[in-house]
């Protein structure tokens, strides 16, 4: 009946998974840092001076590096993987520093505009 030498029928094949290298440290890819940071920095700088902004450029930039990173390690590369995520993170960082200045200049700009003109403020009270 069951013969012991016969090998039991294949199953069905198997698709290949990806599974990282052991023993490499994991490569982190700051994309929603990149992500948020690209959509605050250009919202504060479109506020605060609207026909130049410069964090959308640095934001780009910092996506397409997060991506790379997470791309470098899903293929096993962690060396370019970090590489690729220190430039996000650098960038990231860059975007916010320009949407927080630029937060800043719009608010004192406000600020600067009620003080020299108290006609505004009483306009306002009315």
């Amino acid at each position: 009946m069951n013969d012991p030498m016969q090998s039991p029928p294949p199953g069905p094949p198997q698709a290949p998974m990806y599974s990282p290298p052991s023993g490499g440290t994991p490569v982190p890819d700051y994309m929603v840092f990149a992500i948020l940071s690209t959509v605050l920095g250009t919202l504060f700088n479109l506020m605060a001076c609207c026909c130049l902004p410069v964090a959308l450029g640095t934001g780009i930039f910092a996506i397409v590096q997060a991506n790379k990173a997470k791309s470098f390690a899903a293929a096993g590369n962690t060396l370019d993987g970090q590489k690729a995520a220190s430039q996000a993170k650098i960038w990231s960082i860059v975007t916010a520093v320009i949407g927080v200045l630029c937060l800043l200049f719009w608010i004192a700009s406000l600020v600067f505009q009620f003080a020299l003109n108290p006609q505004m403020i009483e306009n306002m009270i009315r």
